[in-house]
């Protein structure tokens, strides 16, 4: 397996939680207001959830860690267990963080949008997450995830394994776009590719 053996490197915890009731669908610039005036990760997830419902996710594992792990949107296993990236496709991020010596204890994970099938401006409250808890790494996984947070217009397979900075509230931040692991699952051949862009992950925390 391409996702067994490599280096080690450490990160810190954190994760909070919180509800709010379901308001009328917001035109996209109340959504920007509703996520920015939030100011800390459970007022974010508050604000989340007034906009998407009760069962929106935003993000798990360890937001402070420093390394943040980004899909594009939850999928049924995630709603239904009422985490990020679980299932198959979950327990294959678990072997490639693990490859590189990291679980989700150390490691924060996002989503740019909140329910399957979420607005492509719920990126809002991603970019505010990105804001409050600033992290050293984002690491996009999957071409909807990069296109989101990065605005590019360039396709996955250009931009796979090479830092792109992005700016988010005039801080720039060094994004990795890789595969999203429920397309290794159904393109194993891609895995080798994706073990180098980890490769390249693992040099940068290092460094």
């Amino acid at each position: 397996d391409v996702f067994r053996g490599a280096a080690s490197v450490a990160m810190v915890d954190a994760r909070p939680q919180n509800t709010l009731a379901v308001p009328d669908s917001l035109p996209d610039a109340a959504l920007d207001t509703l996520a920015h005036d939030a100011q800390t990760l459970p007022a974010l997830l508050a604000a989340a959830r007034a906009h998407a419902g009760p069962g929106a996710l935003l993000f798990d594992g360890a937001p402070a860690s420093g390394l943040l792990f980004v899909t594009d949107a939850p999928a049924s296993d995630d709603e239904r267990e009422g985490r990020l990236l679980t299932g198959p496709a979950g327990a294959l991020l678990d072997r490639m963080l693990a490859a590189i010596g990291l679980d989700r204890s150390r490691v924060g994970l996002a989503t740019a949008a909140l329910r399957i099938g979420g607005d492509a401006d719920e990126v809002a409250f991603l970019r505010r997450l990105i804001a409050l808890e600033p992290p050293r790494l984002i690491v996009t996984l999957g071409g909807p995830a990069t296109v989101r947070l990065t605005n590019t217009t360039h396709s996955l397979n250009r931009l796979r394994g090479k830092w792109i900075d992005t700016s988010i509230d005039a801080v720039m931040f060094p994004v990795l776009p890789t595969f999203h692991p429920a397309h290794l699952l159904a393109h194993p051949a891609h895995k080798a590719l994706a073990w180098a862009d980890l490769q390249g992950l693992a040099r940068r925390i290092a460094a």
